[in-house]
Protein backbone atom coordinates (compact mmCIF):
# COMPACT_ATOMS: atom_id res chain seq x y z
CA UNK A 1 0.00 0.00 0.00
CA UNK A 2 2.87 2.83 1.00
CA UNK A 3 4.47 2.20 -3.00
CA UNK A 4 0.64 3.11 -4.45
CA UNK A 5 -0.04 6.05 -1.50
CA UNK A 6 3.33 7.81 -2.81
CA UNK A 7 2.18 7.49 -6.28
CA UNK A 8 -1.19 8.21 -5.57
CA UNK A 9 -0.28 11.29 -3.81
CA UNK A 10 2.76 12.63 -5.91
CA UNK A 11 0.15 12.39 -8.76
CA UNK A 12 -1.83 14.41 -8.05
CA UNK A 13 -1.23 18.39 -9.07
CA UNK A 14 -3.03 19.52 -6.51
CA UNK A 15 -1.93 17.94 -3.35
CA UNK A 16 0.60 20.91 -2.17
CA UNK A 17 3.90 19.82 -1.28
CA UNK A 18 5.04 21.42 2.39
CA UNK A 19 8.50 21.48 3.52
CA UNK A 20 7.96 21.47 7.67
CA UNK A 21 10.58 21.73 10.08
CA UNK A 22 10.44 20.31 13.58
CA UNK A 23 7.93 22.45 15.65
CA UNK A 24 5.68 22.99 12.96
CA UNK A 25 2.14 22.19 14.14
CA UNK A 26 0.34 21.30 10.79
CA UNK A 27 -3.30 20.43 12.96
CA UNK A 28 -4.78 21.97 16.24
CA UNK A 29 -6.94 20.13 18.56
CA UNK A 30 -10.51 22.00 18.44
CA UNK A 31 -10.09 23.55 15.24
CA UNK A 32 -11.89 22.41 12.09
CA UNK A 33 -10.11 21.07 9.01
CA UNK A 34 -11.07 19.20 5.62
CA UNK A 35 -7.20 18.74 4.72
CA UNK A 36 -5.76 15.27 4.18
CA UNK A 37 -1.99 14.82 4.91
CA UNK A 38 0.58 12.48 3.11
CA UNK A 39 4.12 12.20 5.15
CA UNK A 40 6.91 11.73 2.52
CA UNK A 41 9.82 12.35 4.64
CA UNK A 42 9.91 13.24 8.41
CA UNK A 43 7.71 12.22 11.15
CA UNK A 44 4.83 13.67 13.53
CA UNK A 45 3.23 13.39 16.64
CA UNK A 46 -0.31 13.03 16.86
CA UNK A 47 -1.30 14.08 20.57
CA UNK A 48 -3.74 15.53 22.69
CA UNK A 49 -3.49 18.20 25.92
CA UNK A 50 -5.54 16.26 29.15
CA UNK A 51 -4.96 17.88 32.23
CA UNK A 52 -2.28 20.27 30.83
CA UNK A 53 -0.11 17.49 30.09
CA UNK A 54 0.60 16.31 25.93
CA UNK A 55 -0.90 12.85 25.50
CA UNK A 56 0.89 11.02 22.56
CA UNK A 57 -1.70 9.04 20.33
CA UNK A 58 0.38 7.85 17.43
CA UNK A 59 3.22 8.76 15.38
CA UNK A 60 3.09 9.50 11.71
CA UNK A 61 5.90 8.32 10.01
CA UNK A 62 6.65 8.40 6.32
CA UNK A 63 4.20 7.23 3.55
CA UNK A 64 1.52 7.68 6.25
CA UNK A 65 -1.57 9.36 5.53
CA UNK A 66 -3.61 11.87 8.90
CA UNK A 67 -7.45 12.00 7.84
CA UNK A 68 -9.44 13.92 9.77
CA UNK A 69 -12.28 11.68 9.75
CA UNK A 70 -14.65 12.77 12.77
CA UNK A 71 -14.17 16.09 11.33
CA UNK A 72 -15.02 15.01 7.75
CA UNK A 73 -17.88 12.98 7.95
CA UNK A 74 -19.56 14.13 11.65
CA UNK A 75 -18.59 17.96 11.18
CA UNK A 76 -16.81 17.35 14.99
CA UNK A 77 -13.93 19.57 16.18
CA UNK A 78 -10.40 18.03 15.48
CA UNK A 79 -9.67 16.02 18.48
CA UNK A 80 -5.62 15.93 18.28
CA UNK A 81 -3.03 18.00 17.42
CA UNK A 82 -0.32 16.88 14.91
CA UNK A 83 3.25 18.30 15.27
CA UNK A 84 6.15 17.73 13.15
CA UNK A 85 9.10 15.96 15.00
CA UNK A 86 11.80 16.32 12.31
CA UNK A 87 11.93 18.35 9.29
CA UNK A 88 9.84 16.90 6.48
CA UNK A 89 7.87 17.05 3.67
CA UNK A 90 4.17 17.10 3.22
CA UNK A 91 1.79 16.99 1.29
CA UNK A 92 -1.83 18.80 1.74
CA UNK A 93 -5.06 18.11 0.14
CA UNK A 94 -8.65 19.41 0.49
CA UNK A 95 -10.40 16.07 1.63
CA UNK A 96 -13.30 17.28 -1.68
CA UNK A 97 -10.28 16.77 -4.23
CA UNK A 98 -10.26 13.30 -3.07
CA UNK A 99 -14.01 13.00 -3.40
CA UNK A 100 -13.79 14.60 -6.99
CA UNK A 101 -11.22 11.56 -7.42
CA UNK A 102 -13.39 8.77 -5.91
CA UNK A 103 -16.18 10.02 -8.27
CA UNK A 104 -15.96 7.52 -10.84
CA UNK A 105 -13.00 6.18 -10.55
CA UNK A 106 -12.49 2.52 -9.18
CA UNK A 107 -9.17 2.99 -8.37
CA UNK A 108 -8.95 5.52 -6.22
CA UNK A 109 -12.39 4.51 -4.43
CA UNK A 110 -10.15 1.57 -3.27
CA UNK A 111 -6.98 3.01 -2.52
CA UNK A 112 -9.87 5.44 0.08
CA UNK A 113 -11.26 2.60 1.26
CA UNK A 114 -7.56 1.46 2.23
CA UNK A 115 -6.77 4.51 4.02
CA UNK A 116 -10.12 4.65 6.02
CA UNK A 117 -9.48 1.26 6.88
CA UNK A 118 -6.05 1.15 7.66
CA UNK A 119 -7.26 4.30 10.08
CA UNK A 120 -9.80 2.42 12.10
CA UNK A 121 -7.61 -0.45 12.27
CA UNK A 122 -5.12 1.64 13.84
CA UNK A 123 -7.52 2.84 16.02
CA UNK A 124 -7.99 -0.28 17.18
CA UNK A 125 -5.09 -1.94 17.24
CA UNK A 126 -4.26 1.26 20.08
CA UNK A 127 -7.08 0.59 21.81
CA UNK A 128 -6.76 -2.87 21.98
CA UNK A 129 -2.61 -2.83 22.88
CA UNK A 130 -3.55 0.03 26.20
CA UNK A 131 -6.41 -2.96 27.33
CA UNK A 132 -4.70 -6.18 26.52
CA UNK A 133 -0.93 -5.67 26.99
CA UNK A 134 1.67 -4.88 29.53
CA UNK A 135 3.69 -2.03 29.33
CA UNK A 136 7.07 -4.19 27.96
CA UNK A 137 4.86 -5.95 25.68
CA UNK A 138 3.55 -2.55 23.91
CA UNK A 139 7.04 -1.42 23.87
CA UNK A 140 8.50 -4.86 21.67
CA UNK A 141 5.73 -4.66 19.93
CA UNK A 142 6.84 -0.55 19.20
CA UNK A 143 10.25 -1.22 18.12
CA UNK A 144 9.26 -4.53 15.88
CA UNK A 145 6.69 -2.48 13.89
CA UNK A 146 9.03 0.94 14.25
CA UNK A 147 12.12 -0.35 15.06
CA UNK A 148 13.96 3.35 14.44
CA UNK A 149 11.50 5.48 16.24
CA UNK A 150 13.57 5.65 19.79
CA UNK A 151 16.22 7.35 17.66
CA UNK A 152 13.45 9.66 16.19
CA UNK A 153 11.26 10.71 18.64
CA UNK A 154 12.06 12.04 22.71
CA UNK A 155 11.99 9.48 24.81
CA UNK A 156 9.01 11.17 26.97
CA UNK A 157 6.96 11.07 23.90
CA UNK A 158 7.27 7.55 23.71
CA UNK A 159 6.54 7.26 27.05
CA UNK A 160 3.22 8.94 26.48
CA UNK A 161 2.16 7.23 23.48
CA UNK A 162 2.85 3.45 25.56
CA UNK A 163 0.62 5.26 28.09
CA UNK A 164 3.70 4.83 31.22
CA UNK A 165 5.84 7.20 32.85
CA UNK A 166 9.49 8.01 31.30
CA UNK A 167 10.79 6.56 34.16
CA UNK A 168 8.91 3.16 33.48
CA UNK A 169 10.30 3.31 30.21
CA UNK A 170 13.99 3.59 31.48
CA UNK A 171 13.19 0.31 33.69
CA UNK A 172 11.55 -1.54 30.65
CA UNK A 173 14.49 -0.20 28.00
CA UNK A 174 17.57 -2.11 30.00
CA UNK A 175 14.99 -4.91 30.52
CA UNK A 176 14.45 -5.54 26.69
CA UNK A 177 16.96 -6.12 24.45
CA UNK A 178 15.54 -6.98 20.45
Amino acid sequence: MYKKSRQFVRGRKRNAEREVKRGDLLVREGSHTDRVLFFEQGIAREYIIADGVEVTNYFHLESTFYIPLANIFLGKEVGSNVEMEEDGVVRVAPYQTLERLMAGNLSAQRFTFQMYSMAILRMYEISHSLQSRSASDRYEHLLREQPDIVQRVPLGHIASYLGITQQRLSVIRRQVKL
